[in-house]
């Protein structure tokens, strides 16, 4: 009960804070710069997945009449196990964008990179992430649990879900081992790296100004 209230709360905040975020960086005076436009496109799916997490609680509301439906139970694992993954890696991905630009800005070899227009390379890293992410949609099965009748002979069928064929596979743990630790580990990594290479950059130059 309390998950019900207080998610729903902390996400509200996070999604104004971030809408400050994404009216900063799509500034006019800002959003020209490579690094504060990808900065813009990170809040957006931040946005996105923290309203993802406000309509899954929503969704699994444990007390609510709807919470056993066919519907419901499909809406479940389309937010939770397909949409809320491709807005975690796109985030990821428009971080690492953001601070590869930081760097080469640094470098001073922006002019190399400035023919890459921004928003067609997030459209198609959006297209290539929802395409992979397509297998989540088959790992789970959606099976009648109940049949309940009320006094009028009314019939209410009580759904549940549970893994598919395809979810207990190997292929589908190899699969989602390879989304996760890019997620988790390699994008995580390689922010951290264009980070330490801003660090010594940014040593370099204040090294020859003086």
């Amino acid at each position: 009960v309390g998950r019900f209230y207080t998610i729903p709360v902390l996400a509200g905040i996070g999604i104004i804070l971030n809408l400050i975020c994404v009216l900063i960086f799509f500034n006019k005076k800002l959003k020209s710069n490579k690094v504060f436009c990808y900065l813009g496109f990170k809040a957006i799916f931040d946005i996105g997945t923290l309203i993802v997490r406000i309509l899954y609680v929503i969704v699994k509301c444990k007390t609510c009449s709807f919470s056993s439906t066919y519907s419901i139970f499909l809406a479940s694992n389309l937010i939770n196990d397909y949409i809320k993954q491709w807005f975690a890696i796109l985030s990821v991905l428009s971080e690492i964008l953001a601070t590869f630009y930081q760097y080469i800005q640094m470098k001073n070899i922006l002019p190399r990179f400035q023919k890459l227009n921004q928003y067609i390379l997030i459209s198609i890293l959006f297209l290539i992430v929802c395409s992979f992410y397509t297998y989540e949609l088959f790992s789970t099965d959606i099976y009648v649990s109940k049949v309940l009748k009320d006094k009028n002979n009314k019939t209410t069928l009580i759904y549940k879900d549970r893994e598919s064929e395809f979810g207990q596979s190997n292929a589908f743990k190899c699969i989602k081992i390879v989304g996760n630790l890019f997620r988790d580990f390699i994008g995580v990594l390689v922010i951290i790296l264009l980070n330490f290479l801003i660090f010594y950059q940014f040593r370099s130059i204040v090294a020859n100004k003086k």
